[in-house]
């Protein structure tokens, strides 16, 4: 059956655009600038599978670090982190709710400007959570919540370890993750990976955190900034570490796969990898084609469920391609977002009944996309 990646809006998401793309043989690419057109997505076709059926052109904004699905009162909402500081929530059908959340802004001079935002629930209310300023979180009225927690600069996510809803972060090591309370006490951090030579840089940290569960137990998974490879270390509710880390991840999601928990990691090598509980290899890694003769990079990858199946998304860094497989690593659907386009971010969830796909990319982009046919 040929399906259709269809895609339902684009979001302008920001004023400025702050960098472009940098290419394989390392040369930035100038992103448009705003009131400029864009090229039409075009679609990528490989074995029946098809692209895009539907676009829109929009302004170019600044970098969208982050997206995610939930909700706010009762209604689907989005949440962007962008790279002009500040993190803009949306309704399901991607109009601005009110105007950016400017408390997550890094300030000026601050060597980490872009804010990461999670969405989810803390002690039974629906928040925001943000990072950039410190770990700050929003009600679902868009207030701040008590004073901003002091660490916190990267990627964040929002879940419950032992029946606690917790807050996990970048911090307060250059090279570990924390773990919250409501209160903004820190009950535990990850200490670096064995085997893992860190990178002594300023950037050069946590590059993904996330939350879930494998084997019925509440984990954390972490990727780090290692020599040569980045790792991807899995840590248990109590912050010991769970096996040994997994080599060549980048951005991580947990999901599942025909019933089979997953780790799922994009990597610098035009591959997605995927383990089970333990950290063995599931199926063969998940393969991008090149862009322009040479490989691609896949930066972003997530896991959800597509017409009641359990797929992987991934989008790349050079090409502007988004791929979903299915749970046996077949291609389930797949589209161009743009020439040239990285994307950064990818979420799958639901917005207002529908199964959909969130992207946001460097060029500023938040797009919505659906499976049809």
């Amino acid at each position: 059956m040929t399906r259709h990646l269809k895609l339902i809006t684009i979001i302008a998401a920001g004023v400025l655009p702050l960098m472009g793309c940098t290419t394989p043989g390392g040369t930035p690419t100038a992103p448009a600038t705003s009131g400029t057109p864009r090229s039409t997505p075009t679609a990528a076709t490989t074995n029946g599978t098809s692209g895009l059926t539907n676009t829109v052109v929009i302004n170019a904004g600044s970098p969208v670090v982050s997206v995610a699905i939930g909700q706010l009162n009762g209604k689907d909402v989005l949440v962007s982190g962008r790279g002009d500081g500040t993190v803009q929530v949306w309704d399901a059908g991607g109009q601005p709710i009110g105007e950016p959340l400017s408390g997550a802004h890094s300030g000026p001079g601050d060597n980490w400007p872009w804010p990461y935002a999670a969405i989810g629930r803390l002690d039974g209310q629906d928040v925001i959570a943000t990072t950039g300023h410190g770990i700050q979180i929003w009600d679902a009225d868009r207030h701040l919540v008590g004073p901003p927690i002091e660490v916190g600069a990267g990627p964040v996510a929002l879940g419950r370890l032992n029946g606690k809803d917790v807050i996990v972060a970048d911090g307060p090591g250059i090279h570990s993750a924390g773990v919250w309370d409501t209160e903004g006490k820190l009950l535990w951090q990850t200490t670096s990976p064995t085997d893992c030579a860190l990178i002594a840089d300023a950037y050069a940290g946590i590059d993904s955190v996330t939350m879930g569960r494998l084997n019925g137990q509440d984990v954390i998974v972490v990727t780090y900034y290692c020599s040569p490879d980045r790792v991807v270390q899995i840590w248990d509710a109590q912050g010991k570490p769970v096996g040994k880390p997994m080599v060549g991840g980048r951005q991580v999601a947990i999901g599942q796969l025909n019933g089979q928990d997953v780790i799922v990691a994009s990597s610098g090598d035009s591959e997605v990898r995927i383990w089970d509980a333990s950290g063995q290899p599931v199926l063969q890694p998940l393969a991008v084609p090149p862009y322009n003769g040479s490989p691609d990079a896949v930066f972003s990858v997530a896991t959800g469920r597509f017409n009641d199946q359990d797929v992987i998304a991934a989008g790349t860094y050079y090409g502007g391609l988004i791929k979903i497989w299915d749970g046996a690593g077949n291609v389930f659907a797949q589209a161009s977002a743009d020439q040239g386009e990285c994307i950064y971010s990818l979420t799958i969830g639901q917005l207002n009944g529908q199964d959909v796909l969130v992207s946001g990319s460097d060029e500023g982009f938040v797009r919505i996309w659906q499976i049809t046919g």
